[in-house]
């Protein structure tokens, strides 16, 4: 019964973690032979827990070899699954932290305290204790779709250091269960903190996200409503001036004319160039762009060929576009040479995005992460940000280079995904 006991308390802590990795990023590959890998994983790391032959389970507990058999493993683990490898390895390291307490401190001195007749009242609390740990992971999950701006990243690895540094003076304390069970509260609470922030974070991209498609959205109504206004100006004056260029033509003026006509050409009574590829959603973006860059007199050229159907969920699309044009907009202004232009193709599968602006240097000189140069960094600099994530959500590129006094902002996404098709579905 004993050794029954001891085998399956250490495969479920190990299985634990699998299980809590598992549920908080989920497989790359919806292959169902993967789910399988987490029992098996589990059985391994107590077998190679047991092939020390002085490892004692509870008398003298190993420390090293269990640590390091759970994280070389867990971290292996976290190669199969989505999100960040950052907070992947935190998760796991949190994990097998709050497992080393339970199973080599609490658990050992609460041992102590029951007979083997009992020891069923021992995997009870240690396991409901388990079961609490484990439920605030998988409600404060350590999880972003978007890249992490630095200062989360100190955070982070502050956390792991602080949770290292605790642990490893403590070793020598010799804490009784009821400190143990304090210390293992404090990783537990910088776990959900962190984790509460990073869901604050999401949060705030999503605002951001949903703020830049409404702005695109009154953009786009303000922009039909100027052209209906001009064009009904239009329809209105049409007539007078067809009867002054008659006149004009009749009495062989033709210098007059030529001056005439190029006046109304100049005028803001004609139509601005109407961008249409096809997509309502897309024109909408161009459009938009196309009439802020005439407003603050940059020069924007925009080529679309699209001759296959995009998959793209639009709004994502859209945030891509609006995000690399905005950001070609906002440099614009600082140089002094202005020009941006728009390049988008979809065929052979991929859709290709080339946003490229006039610049006098290399921005990447100073700024080779590109982060936002405003004032105020906390509230800017999500774009790029939301770049990255979309194109890393659906596997695709993004890249900048400098070339030939142009910055150059490319993307490239596949039009056949197995993320598109389970939105559909």
């Amino acid at each position: 019964m004993d050794v029954f006991c001891r085998w399956f308390n250490l495969y479920l802590e190990a299985f634990a973690l699998f299980w809590l990795l598992e549920h908080n990023y989920r497989f790359r590959w919806d292959y169902p032979c993967l789910r399988a890998i987490k029992y098996l994983l589990a059985l391994l790391s107590i077998v190679l827990f047991h092939l020390d032959p002085v490892t004692s389970y509870f008398s003298t507990p190993n420390f090293g070899l269990y640590f390091g058999v759970l994280i070389g493993i867990g971290l292996s683990f976290c190669l199969l699954l989505r999100g960040n490898m950052a907070c992947k390895s935190l998760t796991a390291v949190v994990c097998i932290n709050v497992l080393i307490e339970i199973h080599l401190f609490i658990g050992t001195q609460l041992y102590s305290h029951f007979s083997s007749h009992s020891q069923w009242v021992y995997l009870l609390l240690t396991k409901a204790i388990l079961a609490i740990a484990l439920f605030l992971m998988v409600r404060f999950p350590i999880h972003v779709e978007y890249a992490l701006p630095r200062n989360y990243y100190f955070l982070m690895f502050l956390a792991i250091a602080i949770t290292l540094t605790i642990r490893t003076i403590t070793l020598y304390l010799q804490l009784d269960a009821l400190n143990n069970l304090g210390l293992l509260t404090l990783y537990l609470a910088l776990y959900c903190i962190y984790g509460n922030l990073l869901q604050d974070y999401g949060k705030k991209v999503h605002f951001e996200w949903a703020n830049n498609q409404l702005s695109m959205q009154i953009n786009s109504w303000k922009d039909i409503e100027t052209m209906y206004h001009e064009l009904r100006e239009l329809r209105h004056d049409l007539k007078n001036h067809m009867l002054s260029m008659q006149a004009l033509l009749d009495q062989h003026d033709y210098e007059a004319l030529s001056s005439y006509f190029s006046q109304f050409n100049d005028s803001r009574l004609l139509l601005k160039q109407v961008i249409q590829t096809g997509y309502p959603v897309l024109d909408a973006v161009l459009n938009a762009k196309s009439a802020q860059c005439s407003i603050k007199c940059i020069p924007i050229d925009t080529k679309a060929m699209i001759s296959q159907k995009i998959t793209l969920p639009s709004e994502e699309l859209c945030s891509i576009l609006c995000n690399l044009i905005d950001n070609a907009i906002e440099a614009s202004e600082r140089a002094p040479e202005k020009d941006i232009r728009v390049e988008i193709k979809a065929a052979k599968g991929f859709i290709s995005l080339k946003i490229r602006n006039k610049y006098p240097h290399d921005p990447r000189g100073n700024n080779p992460f590109l982060a936002t140069t405003k004032e105020n960094a906390a509230q800017h600099g999500i774009g790029m940000g939301i770049v990255r994530g979309i194109v890393k959500k659906y596997k695709g590129t993004f890249s900048f280079s400098y070339e030939n006094g142009y910055v150059h902002a490319n993307v490239l996404l596949p039009l056949e995904s197995d993320v598109y098709q389970s939105k559909i579905a």
